[in-house]
């Protein structure tokens, strides 16, 4: 009786250690994402509205904006990042490395094997304008250009292995310029309000990205200092009030079994004092509970009272 007693008391605790063992390997093991930032383009019904010069603005706005996504999703530290820019190419350089006509040993390409990417950025331009007006003042002898430049994108987070979309977004920016001639093309000028523009919207684009996947957290708090995982360059400053969430329990669509992630609970808020490269740190104003990991979002801007 001792034996079988003894013999299920350690099948009892081989289990338990069994199932403690699998939970720490089910958790989330930290370390960066991996995601794709496809080519950029412009919607269908978009191009059926447009000339050919505009439809050649759009894709040079395209070609503008895909490396500065690249870049600003890089300076968030958060990624491993994958472009798919130059997929086609890429499969060209495959096909030409099994044809037999490539000389020595290293033909790397043959494998023809791509990085699988937990995400995907799908970013595509569903409205454009593009107004040019060039005035001539004779009695100056001189040319003036203005433009009016505006585009509007929609980005789409993709999980990669279902298809389905995460979060989307849209975002639109609009400038107005104008130069003379004398001296500067229209080319350069071109050139120089398409580039602004499209790194207002890339930077847009990868904090959304960021906050979607990895949104900020308490990663520590001594007395009434906390320090939270968002650095400069990620859209914080000093001064900016930002509040704290506990995460409750998984919210399940009881129609569609859809998961709207987990309840967010509000816990207190602090003001940002210090933006350092990779952290910032903030001040207390009010504290229910606030621990390490929880959740940290700015605080939204209460609209504008009527006007009386």
């Amino acid at each position: 009786m001792r034996k079988i007693k003894l013999t299920l008391a350690i099948a009892s605790a081989f289990f338990a250690g069994a199932l403690f063992a699998f939970a720490q390997t089910a958790k989330k093991t930290p370390g960066k994402e991996t995601i794709a930032v496809v080519k950029i383009v412009p919607e269908n019904a978009l191009l059926k509205m447009k000339s050919n010069e505009e439809i050649k603005s759009m894709s040079l706005a395209g070609e503008s904006l895909f490396p500065l996504i690249v870049s600003s999703l890089q300076k968030t530290r958060k990624f491993e990042i994958l472009t798919r820019n130059n997929l086609d190419a890429a499969i060209g350089e495959i096909d030409f490395a099994e044809s037999g006509n490539v000389d020595g040993a290293d033909k790397s390409a043959q494998a023809g094997k791509f990085k699988a990417a937990k995400y995907t950025v799908a970013v595509r331009i569903y409205d454009f304008q593009d107004l040019v007006e060039e005035k001539r003042f004779a009695s100056l002898n001189k040319t003036v250009r203005s433009r009016d430049l505006r585009f509007k994108v929609v980005a789409d987070i993709v999980e990669t292995s279902t298809g389905a979309i995460k979060e989307s977004q849209r975002f639109s920016t609009k400038q107005a310029k104008t130069a003379s001639k004398t001296g500067v093309t229209a080319e350069q000028t071109d050139g120089e309000l398409l580039g602004i523009l499209s790194e207002e919207v890339a930077d847009q684009i990868a904090l959304f990205v960021s906050d979607i996947i990895f949104p900020a957290k308490v990663i520590g708090k001594t007395g009434n200092v906390v320090t939270i995982n968002k650095g400069a360059g990620m859209d914080i400053a000093a001064g900016q009030i930002w509040e704290v969430f506990a995460l409750g329990e998984e919210m399940i669509d009881e129609d569609t079994g859809e998961s709207y992630g987990a309840e967010e609970i509000f816990i207190g808020k602090i003001s940002i004092t210090d933006v350092l490269p990779k952290f910032s740190k903030g001040k207390v104003l009010e504290d229910n509970g606030i621990e390490h990991g929880q959740i940290v979002r700015p605080k939204k801007q209460e609209p504008a009272a009527p006007e009386k």
